[in-house]
């Protein structure tokens, strides 16, 4: 079956009664836009919390999937210039007393919590920096930070199946 088709018309005189007929067309629905609804979020409640912006394991830079948030984000900034935000991340680390459950709490070991923090906050201010150069947007309207309170948010954040825990790279953005 081929993938593509076209169509072609030109005057007829007479018109021919049978009309135009065309086939093999699928008209799909889909969600509504993840991004937009994000920025809608922000604007209505204050501050917004998602797992899609997500960064390479390797280099710590940020996935081609997630740059659309971020293009998203410099968007509304960039379009409204008093619009301000804070941007904070936490990394969804098991507990050494968790067995692996994921629960969302950071390892207890002090030292890790500080390595944590200064990965998560190196995290973030990559996505600040993204921000800031692609939309030349002023690096005092956006604030950086890593914190471990966003789980108390995580409940905003869709998370699949009923009950599944929330893994990975969680980002909470608040309009200042």
């Amino acid at each position: 079956y081929r993938n593509n088709f076209f169509i072609a018309g030109g005057e007829s005189v007479p018109s021919p009664p049978e009309g135009i007929y065309i086939s093999n067309v699928r008209i799909a629905s889909g969600d509504a836009d993840a991004r937009s609804l994000l920025i809608k979020q922000l604007f209505a409640e204050g501050s917004v919390v998602t797992n899609d912006i997500n960064f390479n394991q390797q280099t710590n830079e940020v996935t081609k999937e997630s740059l659309p948030i971020l293009d998203t984000l410099g968007q509304a900034m960039a379009a409204d210039p008093n619009l301000n935000i804070q941007i904070n991340g936490m990394e969804q680390l098991p507990a050494a007393s968790d067995n692996g459950s994921g629960n969302g709490v950071m390892n207890e070991n002090p030292g890790n919590n500080r390595m944590n923090e200064e990965m998560v906050k190196a995290k973030v201010d990559k996505m600040k920096a993204y921000i800031v150069e692609k939309f030349n947007i002023g690096v005092d309207r956006i604030v950086t930070g890593a914190t471990n309170k966003i789980k108390k948010k995580m409940d905003q954040v869709k998370t699949g199946k009923a009950g599944t825990k929330v893994k990975g790279f969680l980002t909470e953005i608040i309009k200042l």
